[in-house]
């Protein structure tokens, strides 16, 4: 699986260690859900990732202090109203 669409969900809690489990994911859609907390580290050891979309959810801490998983080229990031 290269690309997975969970937004639009109300999907609530935390995002879970597993989602490093998606090995080849290239895109991936958690936007508007109400996940929380911050993301989990091993989310940033997802290699092939190229798209993420998390924005309209409630994730806590900061942005800059992560380091970002996304490889050029075409590469993209919203994390766009989340307080």
């Amino acid at each position: 699986m290269t690309f997975l669409d969970m937004s639009n969900n109300s999907i609530k809690g935390e995002l879970q260690p597993e989602i490093s489990n998606l090995a080849c994911i290239e895109t991936l859609d958690l936007s508007f859900n109400k996940f929380t907390q911050e993301l989990p580290l091993e989310f940033f050891f997802l290699k092939t990732l190229r798209v993420v979309l998390l924005n309209n959810n409630n994730f806590d801490g900061k942005a800059s202090s992560v380091p970002c998983p996304l490889s050029p080229p075409s590469s993209s990031l919203s994390l766009s109203h989340c307080p």
